[in-house]
């Protein structure tokens, strides 16, 4: 079996981001690791803070960055570094 890194780059995307951890922890593949970059939100920490509500659910699952805004690709590209999947999904 291998290992799925999933990379999720937002900004100010914390209304949606609890259906899209909930989607990610119903799909049938569990070998996963989530990579959510925080790309520079203005949203006065809500992003962070619904991350660690499933971090602490799910500590060895989810690694959490913060940077400076960037666009889309610098997120990604900090992730990429960072994972340690086979592959990944975005």
């Amino acid at each position: 079996m291998c290992k799925i890194s999933i990379i999720i780059p937002v900004y100010n995307a914390s209304a949606f981001l609890p259906k899209c951890m909930e989607s990610i922890f119903i799909q049938s593949v569990k070998d996963i690791e989530i990579l959510l970059v925080n790309d520079g939100s203005k949203d006065k920490g809500k992003t962070k803070k619904i991350v660690e509500k499933y971090v602490k659910k799910n500590p060895d699952k989810i690694r959490y960055f913060e940077k400076e805004n960037g666009g889309v690709s610098t997120a990604l590209n900090l992730a990429l570094k960072e994972m340690t999947g086979d592959y990944f999904s975005w």
